[in-house]
């Protein structure tokens, strides 16, 4: 493989952050531009992290884990459902 193989698959992973939806649990990659972006424009209460509606249902989805731009670390790893 040339200099496409693994190496642009990690990099694809890492340009996307994870989100989970609070009511029915889904999981859904969002390009981490979007997320920058969203954040950037928000001029509500900077302890809310960025939220998606969820398109399986009418929850809101929040970041699994975000570090934000005004330095605040969002973490909802513990909504993920338990294997």
């Amino acid at each position: 493989m040339g200099s496409v193989g693994t190496h642009s698959q990690k990099q694809s992973k890492e340009n996307n952050i994870a989100f989970i939806c609070q009511k029915c649990k889904v999981t859904e990659k969002i390009p981490k531009d979007v997320v920058k972006q969203l954040d950037f424009m928000d001029s509500g209460d900077p302890m809310d992290p960025p939220r998606f509606s969820c398109e399986q249902c009418d929850g809101s989805m929040v970041p699994l884990y975000y570090e934000g731009l005004q330095g605040i670390t969002y973490d909802n790893r513990h909504l993920k459902r338990k294997s």
